[in-house]
């Protein structure tokens, strides 16, 4: 059985526990499925991990809330084509209810929102 460690965690596991990356010259990616996970869920920056992200795009008056702002501001990009150039992070907070009374107030004040 090979073992391959995993760049996020350190930790040395068998490749079954590696998704499949024909890219790499050993066939598997770089991180363990849980870190892929845990990756994917909250982006690469530990300070915004499990907290909720209102931001704002600049271009299109655009207000919105996430949990990881990476791969929102990616789907901004190619599903709907908007520029993101200088957009930025009003708030974080755990609290959901803050976050969403925050975002509503400021489309009640005039920017747009997700139903623009």
């Amino acid at each position: 059985m090979r073992l391959q460690k995993c760049s996020r965690c350190q930790i040395k596991k068998p490749c079954s526990d590696f998704h499949k990356d024909k890219a790499r010259n050993n066939g598997v990616a770089r991180y363990c499925k849980p870190c892929k996970k845990d990756y994917d869920k909250h982006g690469n920056n530990p300070k915004l991990w499990d907290k909720y992200i209102v931001y704002y795009l600049p271009k299109h008056r655009y207000i919105g809330m996430t949990m990881n702002i990476k791969r929102r501001i990616n789907q901004h990009i190619t599903k709907e084509g908007r520029n993101v150039d200088g957009y930025k992070i009003l708030i974080t907070t755990k609290s959901k209810r803050i976050a969403h009374l925050a975002e509503t107030f400021l489309h009640i004040i005039g920017f747009n929102g997700f139903r623009y």
